[in-house]
């Protein structure tokens, strides 16, 4: 959109602001000034607005006059060229109101002028037209789109073969509408049986001289709310009028004397009504920020804004009972939007732009802390979160089915973890993605056959095996995943929740179970109870679905009840921990090898370091076992690294080699005895 300083000057003093100070505040309050342009031609300063969505209302000069004003608090200048006394007398205003001679027009405005000399001031509005890149046709047309432009009214100019005796009386206008199917009808528009010809940039060459000219603007009744003139503001009465007397003005012609402008105008505008208090505009804008330009910001400030932008108020003690005007009804309905306005027009610049202090933070629920644990501990065991839709295409009797779907893959409500998870494990595989062992946390839905009446539970699902190998005990040969170490994730997790769970062969048929029978393995499934009830599963792969997937190696898969599981934890109060000073010194490790017989197990050296390091735990701190290595048969070597620390001294060299000694003869001296 387009705005020219020099027509803005016309309706608001702009004289102690610049236009890059201007545009600074339109951008602040909601109107972005993507480029001020100098026309150096007509001495011009031409703003190019980027206008949002939410303000289409925002399409004449008039129109962003007053928001300008409202911003700037300065007062806007609409009747500069009543003042001016440009015509002789006063002109009259004919309401239309209920007139059967005119009820085909809604928002109906007109004024007639024959038997006239016309000297049109085009050299008034010449840089106007530059300015706006509106096409000069040296014609009274130029004066009508700059009035359109500037008053944001939908006025054509009209004229007629035959001339009028009485043209004051006994009017009546008719309209009919051709090709009312088509995009490019338009109406006909006839007084008192006479076809109107509207007067446009095709025909102006057959209408150079004009005997009877009519002005006029209306909204047909057949018109639907796509077809109405984006221009058009046939509801504010001041501006229509201004519109008209600018029109007589321009045309500079002695004959216009005592015009009549017949309009049909609703006083009584049925507008919403929207009630804002007082007390929650200053709680939610905040505290403000004092010694500012702004002007001061209290209760006479809030009705100014609104008044000024065309809002009708009435305050009614700590309460504001507003009525929107009909512009602005589509993007100003509740209290909140009233809030906005203000804040907008005051500059957000002007609070305090701080997030208020909460004393009393409300703590998070059980249910949330242990999620975020369990998802902390599966993270931790190695397996990633995914998430899926809840909803599907595989789909059985048992199942939720959606009314009204968006599309035939996701019709139907998941009633397992499992069958997602599955399908995701499918892709990554097809990707060359074999390093998959997931978990995924989320909603499962019951049909009334399945459950007293349809319910929702939080299950907990994933899935292992990833066909990297794994290590039992560190001298073994790598393996895959096996039953015991998928079995050992789940204990290792519900150690880690401590969840009190146990596990059975057997269980009674509920639906976990039967959800989930179309995966299993029918003789590698073990089940997880609580109190007799069984809340979730392990199982292997069942071969068909495993054979599908084109893995060479096994895949293992759990589901668990959510809500089941928390019940089951029970997390002690009490620590079994004991804290000790630590020591300020520096560590000291020293690596010691030693020769032992081969029937010598690995546990009974363990339990010689132990009672070692029990004994002597003033200077060790710990034993490790690192390696053994297989000599002969009747032979082999164990690798011990020892950590050795102080609490009140730096050990020296000396130190440790006695030290060293020590626990060498005492280490030698128990494995001999054995």
């Amino acid at each position: 959109m387009k705005i020219s300083w020099n027509c803005l000057n016309q309706l608001i003093n702009l004289t102690n602001i610049n236009s890059f100070e201007l545009a600074k505040k339109l951008t602040l309050a909601g109107f972005e000034v993507e480029n001020i342009i100098h026309n150096t031609d007509i001495n011009d300063f031409i703003f190019e607005l980027s206008i949002t969505a939410n303000r289409q209302d925002i399409k004449s000069l008039i129109d962003i006059a007053v928001e300008i004003s409202t911003i700037t608090n300065i007062p806007l200048e609409v009747d500069y060229q009543i003042r001016n006394n440009y015509i002789k007398h006063k002109i009259h205003i004919k309401k239309l109101n209920n007139d059967k001679n005119f009820n085909c027009f809604k928002n109906l405005s007109f004024c007639m002028m024959q038997n006239i000399s016309l000297r049109p001031n085009y050299q008034l509005i010449k840089n106007h037209l530059i300015a706006y890149d509106l096409k000069q046709n040296n014609h009274i047309l130029d004066i009508i789109k700059f009035i359109n432009i500037k008053w944001g009214q939908a006025i054509k100019i009209y004229t007629i073969n035959s001339v009028y005796q009485d043209p004051t009386t006994k009017l009546q206008f008719s309209i009919k509408r051709d090709n009312i199917n088509t995009a490019s009808s338009q109406d006909t528009i006839y007084l008192n049986n006479k076809n109107l010809i509207e007067i446009h940039e095709n025909n102006l060459n057959q209408h150079k001289h004009l005997d009877t000219i009519i002005l006029m603007a209306y909204e047909s009744h057949k018109q639907n709310n796509n077809q109405k003139n984006v221009t058009g503001n046939f509801t504010f009465l001041p501006y229509t009028l201004n519109a008209y007397k600018e029109i007589f003005y321009l045309l500079n012609s002695d004959k216009i004397t005592s015009p009549i402008i017949y309009i049909d105008y609703n006083e009584i505008e049925k507008t919403p009504i929207i009630n804002c208090r007082i007390n929650k505009i200053y709680n939610i804008l905040g505290p403000r920020i004092f010694n500012h330009k702004k002007p001061t910001f209290d209760n006479n400030r809030i009705v100014q804004i609104l008044k000024k932008l065309n809002f009708k108020v009435t305050n009614q003690k700590n309460t504001l009972r507003i009525h929107v005007p009909k512009t602005r009804t589509h993007d100003i309905q509740r209290e909140i939007d009233i809030i906005e306005e203000i804040g907008r027009i005051q500059g957000f610049d002007t609070f305090v732009d701080q997030i208020p202090i909460f004393q009393n933070a409300h703590q998070i629920s059980r249910t949330i802390l242990i999620n975020q644990k369990i998802r902390r501990i599966l993270r931790s065991i190695g397996l990633h979160e995914i998430i899926n839709y809840s909803l599907h295409g595989h789909t059985n009797s048992k199942q939720v089915e959606l009314i009204n779907p968006l599309n035939k893959d996701q019709k139907i409500l998941r009633n397992s973890i499992i069958h997602n998870l599955i399908l995701s494990k499918k892709h990554n595989v097809y990707q060359s993605n074999n390093l998959f062992e997931v978990f995924e946390i989320g909603k499962i839905f019951l049909t009334a056959s399945q459950h007293s009446n349809n319910h929702e539970y939080m299950h907990i699902g994933g899935l292992l095996g990833n066909g990297i190998s794994n290590r039992s005990t560190w001298n073994q040969n790598c393996t895959v995943l096996n039953w015991f170490q998928a079995k050992g994730y789940l204990e290792e997790f519900f150690e880690r929740i401590h969840a009190k769970v146990r596990w059975s062969q057997y269980a009674h048929t509920n639906y976990i179970i039967q959800n989930t029978k179309e995966y299993t393995h029918p003789k590698r499934t073990i089940y997880i109870l609580h109190q007799n009830k069984t809340i979730g599963l392990l199982s292997q792969l069942n071969n068909k679905i495993a054979k599908s997937l084109g893995t060479p190696y096994k895949i293992y898969i759990f589901e668990i009840n959510l809500d089941e599981l928390i019940k089951t934890i029970n997390i002690p109060q009490n620590l079994k921990y004991n804290y000790v000073n630590y020591s300020p010194y520096p560590k000291v490790t020293r690596d010691l090898s030693i020769t032992i017989n081969k029937k010598i197990s690995m546990r009974y050296v363990e339990n010689i370091i132990k009672i070692i390091k029990k004994n002597n735990n003033e200077f060790l701190e710990s034993v490790n076992l690192l390696n053994e290595y297989h000599e002969n048969q009747n032979t082999k070597t164990i690798s011990i690294r020892i950590t050795y620390r102080s609490k009140n001294q730096t050990l020296t060299s000396e130190k440790i080699k006695i030290l060293d000694e020590i626990f060498n003869q005492n280490l030698t001296f128990a494995l001999n005895k054995r």
